[in-house]
């Protein structure tokens, strides 16, 4: 099983009652800064280039494209 973070809540309940445990803790909850934020266009086409195995695997290109094309 391979969950999604975007689905982090109904992944996660299946896990938990699979397995019979508690629901997922929240620990050290941060204030970010919308993600755009730290990325420039050429630093986002870099982590694209190095991760690209795991985009195409997750089905992640079209977000990722979409982001890029956003900055």
């Amino acid at each position: 099983f391979i969950g999604r973070f975007e689905h982090l809540d109904e992944d996660w309940q299946k896990i938990a009652t699979q397995y019979k445990i508690e629901s997922l803790p929240h620990f050290n909850q941060s204030r970010r800064n919308k993600i755009k934020n730290y990325y420039t266009k050429e630093l986002a086409i870099k982590v694209k280039n190095r991760y690209q195995k795991d985009i195409q695997f997750f089905d992640y290109e079209d977000d990722v494209t979409h982001f890029i094309e956003s900055l």
